[in-house]
This record gives structure tokens, C-alpha cells and sequence, in this order.
């Protein structure tokens, strides 16, 4: 498959995603909700997440290499 046609379909499927995750949203906020606003708490959320998760991988990484001595 060439190059450019697996960029335009991992472009459709970050598109997507992103519909799923605005519709779940939506759900969840209803109609009137402001969508905007629950999208900013859900990203803020996951960034947090995120952080906590890289932060764990650099302490495992340093005990690692220190108990292996490098």
C-alpha cells in the first residue's frame, strides 16, 4: 500500500476516533450541554493520566538501570 494512502487512512481513523469521543461526550453532557467545555475537562483528565503514566515509566526506567548498574 503506498505511503500516502496509509497517511489519508490513519487521518480517517484519527478522525473518527475523535467523532466517537465528541458523540460519547455529547451523551453524556446532552443536548444542551456545552460541549466545548466537556471536552476541555476530558482532555485535561487524560493529560493528567498521561503524565502520571509517563512519570511511572521514567521511575521504573532510573530503578532499572540502577539495580542493573548502568
Amino acid at each position: 500500500m503506498p505511503l500516502d494512502r496509509r497517511i489519508e487512512l490513519w487521518a480517517e481513523l484519527v478522525d473518527e476516533g475523535e467523532a466517537l469521543l465528541l458523540s460519547a461526550l455529547r451523551s453524556k453532557i446532552g443536548p444542551d450541554g456545552d460541549l466545548n467545555a466537556a471536552y476541555r475537562e476530558w482532555y485535561s483528565r487524560h493529560m493528567l493520566e498521561h503524565d502520571r503514566m509517563q512519570a511511572m515509566l521514567a521511575e521504573n526506567l532510573s530503578r532499572r538501570e540502577a539495580r542493573d548498574g548502568r
